[in-house]
């Protein structure tokens, strides 16, 4: 887990933004519509993938749709360019601030001893 994880995850958050925004423009697609068309591709790359490459399936399926509902419900008196730049920074920051964390609560755990 590392910056590939979070460059990953913020790759497909933007996927989900610009699917939300098609949402938006397109209203007749509908919620529904993308949530069956993001079902069915994890559907598919679970059947191709690697059993674990499933954590990663599931992981790009929570940032399209935390994309998409984040699109969904921007208010109107916000620009989208802004709106998306901050969503993306601010995910971006606290996926690294969590990662450094994990870090450092991994490197500073007592190691097992054995009781001989």
């Amino acid at each position: 887990h590392g910056v590939s994880d979070i460059m990953y995850f913020l790759s497909l958050l933007l996927m989900g933004v610009l699917l939300g925004i098609l949402c938006l423009q397109f209203p007749q697609l509908g919620l529904s519509t993308m949530l069956v068309l993001v079902l069915i591709t994890a559907f598919i790359a679970m059947s191709i993938a690697a059993p674990q490459y499933i954590a990663y399936i599931f992981f790009g399926g929570l940032a399209i749709y935390h994309g998409i509902t984040h699109m969904l419900e921007i208010p109107a008196l916000l620009t989208i360019t802004g709106y998306i730049i901050g969503l993306l920074l601010s995910t971006g920051l606290l996926l690294m601030l969590g990662t450094i964390i994990r870090q450092v609560v991994v490197t500073h755990m007592p190691t097992a001893r054995s009781t001989q």
